[in-house]
């Protein structure tokens, strides 16, 4: 009676329901990240809402990075270096800008907005660097005008 059982890994199904639907899956996945930072880090602990905010808006962007990965997974020839060497700049140049605005806008200076801080810059950094990705899903996302 149950010989019709499938015997794919889940992973498999989760990646083919994503390539089938993938402006579904991005809008939930944009909402979604947005929403719960939101409402978790904001509404429920309390945390500073201007730098919670800016984390939030990353959803769309890391949305659609993951669904392109997704969807077309072939790599290119890309090195680790460069995606090293672009991460690591942005981080700093990020994170002075960061600080320098905090300074300039005579925003809370405390250890307890930290945390926050780190999040938003290392996702900056990520997303810059992410053009210099081994998956061309992601550079082409990226870098649309440059190929």
């Amino acid at each position: 009676m149950l010989t019709r059982i499938s015997k794919k890994p889940i992973c498999h199904n989760i990646s083919e329901s994503i390539k089938r639907k993938p402006l579904m899956v991005f809008f939930i996945l944009s909402f979604a990240f947005t929403w719960i930072i939101n409402l978790l880090m904001v509404g429920l602990l309390g945390q500073e809402a201007y730098t919670f905010s800016l984390i939030a808006g990353f959803g769309p962007v890391l949305s659609a990075m993951f669904v392109s990965s997704i969807i077309n997974i072939e790599r290119s020839g890309c090195k680790l270096g460069s995606w090293l060497l672009a991460f690591i700049s942005t981080l700093l140049i990020a994170g002075s800008a960061r600080w320098i605005s905090r300074i300039w806008w005579h925003h809370d200076l405390s250890w307890t907005v930290l945390p926050g801080n780190f999040v938003l810059v290392f996702l900056v950094a990520f997303v810059v660097a992410s053009a210099f990705s081994l998956n061309n899903g992601i550079r082409s996302l990226l870098k649309p005008y440059l190929n």
